[in-house]
């Protein structure tokens, strides 16, 4: 197994056991809200381009300039963020120098879905086969499964999830590329550590899924 392909999370503790996200697998992240998986989504992100190869996302809640904010401000690190004050409230920004150096340094290199882009299953798969197909793409992240529009009515619903997840598992190993998957949990009586039986869906959703990461 060490001599198969793929992409380190750059999470020390994380990459030590699972090695790394190999080429041809199909992945969960879940987690309670505010439980950090956009920031972790971001970090592989970064972590990816690094390595010198292509990302694409689907982001169905976060606004696509949010989306960048995050990805610069891990690019950007401690050095090249300022504080700034707005009344009581303090926040910090990436250093416009910094911004113009990671868009010119990445342009090209991580793809981001357009706001307000078609969310249909088959408008998803095709701009996921043309990313790969045009410029070589091999980490590709749908954030998260109840953002996609999976047609048909709440009857057959748990079939197309199914039919979803399984399209996405034949696209990994027919591309020999990493999908990720971002799925929310169910709701939680109490903050506990999850298990796999939390994730929201059919059961096929955790049956066929390879590594399953929950925060």
């Amino acid at each position: 197994i060490d001599q198969i392909d793929g992409i380190e999370t750059g999470f020390k503790e994380l990459d030590k056991y699972l090695m790394k996200l190999f080429y041809g697998t199909f992945n969960i992240v879940t987690g309670v809200n505010g439980a950090g998986k956009s920031s972790m989504i971001s970090q592989i992100i970064c972590q990816c381009a690094d390595s010198g190869k292509n990302i694409w996302m689907y982001s169905g809640e976060l606004p696509n300039f949010q989306s960048k904010n995050w990805i610069k401000y891990i690019f950007a690190g401690q050095r090249h963020v300022k504080q700034f004050a707005n009344g009581e409230s303090t926040y910090w920004k990436v250093t416009n120098e910094a911004k113009r150096e990671i868009d010119e340094h990445y342009r090209g290199r991580i793809f981001i879905d357009k706001d307000g882009e078609d969310n249909t299953v088959e408008a998803i798969q095709k701009r996921m086969e043309a990313t790969v197909r045009k410029y070589g793409t091999k980490l590709l992240i749908i954030d998260n499964l109840t953002a996609v529009n999976l047609g048909g009515s709440d009857t057959d619903k748990y079939e197309r999830q199914a039919s979803f997840v399984k399209y996405l598992i034949d696209f990994a190993k027919k591309f020999n590329v990493v999908v990720i998957l971002v799925v929310h949990p169910h709701k939680l009586d109490q903050m506990r550590r999850m298990s796999k039986m939390d994730v929201q869906g059919i059961s096929a959703i955790i049956d066929l899924a390879h590594p399953i990461i929950s925060l």
